[in-house]
């Protein structure tokens, strides 16, 4: 009986972090045609690392992003998290990695939003984000 009890409590653990991104949904757009492949690639990282991205943010922020629901539009110019439920805006031309770290650094804006009082110090959100970023992206992808 204790062996079942800890499989269903394995399961259920199991289940509900690899069900967060699933119930996150993200519609990658390219701005123009000849950001498709860009768009592509984001599309690859979410579908391959998306679980992962979610559990760590929420684990490493404490707080669970409220948009189920997110819009990307890949682009060519500075990345941004579309604050207040606008699309997130990614860049095009970078490599992979900087892919990777680029999008789960925009979602963390994201999360970061849900903090009460955490605008009122919003100049100095990036310096929280670093400790943030170096922990989760150092289990993600290594130091």
């Amino acid at each position: 009986m204790r062996l079942f009890a800890i499989f269903v409590a394995l399961f259920c653990l199991l289940y509900s972090c690899s069900a967060r991104s699933k119930q996150m949904e993200f519609e990658f757009v390219a701005s123009a045609p000849e950001f498709e492949a860009a768009t592509s690639e984001y599309r690859s990282i979410w579908a391959s690392q998306g679980d992962r991205i979610v559990e760590a943010l929420g684990r490493y922020s404490g707080v669970q992003i409220p948009d189920r629901r997110v819009r990307i539009i890949v682009f060519e110019g500075t990345s941004n998290s579309g604050r207040s439920g606008g699309p997130l805006r990614l860049r095009a031309s970078y490599f992979e990695p900087v892919k990777r770290a680029t999008l789960s650094h925009e979602l963390l804006h994201r999360y970061l939003d849900e903090v009460p009082d955490l605008g009122v110090c919003y100049p100095e959100i990036h310096d929280i984000m670093a400790v943030i970023l170096f922990e989760l992206w150092s289990e993600l992808w290594g130091a």
